[in-house]
């Protein structure tokens, strides 16, 4: 889940289906990013919902997206929780600050996975445009969507669960 500035509108609603999927699917694992990935899936798990998203955005919120450096940090330091029994779920808007994307090592998380569903905040006209790295991630991922208000996370999750068909 990237919370860094660029996706500030919008931090709340991904914590907040961050926080609902804690309770509702086994064996989750959560991490938020800026430019440094962090594993929050015990905050989300054990505090109340407003404890554990002030906890994040003072921990990891709110700085410059490395989306490199977050795929990175997921590689070496947790890629033992990705199998192809795992659906790789990313929040975001794929902005990243004109560092590398490390579309090597997202390629190497993907194929490491079942699925990889992303789901941007960002509308489809502007992935490719500025910083967005969109384009680039998009033939990697399973599915990916926009998704920026409860109607679009309620789509989503029907076409993503379609794929399960």
């Amino acid at each position: 889940c990237d919370v860094s500035g660029s996706v500030v509108a919008h931090v709340r609603f991904v914590l907040l289906f961050l926080y609902a999927l804690q309770g509702a699917v086994a064996d989750v694992r959560s991490f938020a990013f800026s430019h440094r990935l962090f594993d929050v899936s015990a905050p989300l798990a054990q505090l109340p919902f407003e404890d554990a998203m002030d906890l994040i955005l003072k921990e990891v919120g709110g700085g410059a997206t490395d989306y490199g450096q977050a795929w990175l940090d997921l590689q070496q330091l947790h890629a033992d929780c990705i199998d192809k029994r795992t659906t790789l779920l990313v929040l975001g808007d794929g902005r990243s600050n004109q560092t590398d994307p490390r579309l090597d090592i997202f390629a190497q998380l993907a194929d490491r996975a079942k699925r990889v569903v992303w789901l941007c905040n960002e509308p489809p006209v502007r992935w490719g445009s500025g910083d967005s790295c969109m384009l680039q991630y998009r033939p990697l991922c399973s599915h990916l969507t926009h998704c920026a208000s409860a109607a679009d996370l309620d789509r989503a999750i029907d076409e993503a669960l379609g794929a399960y068909a």
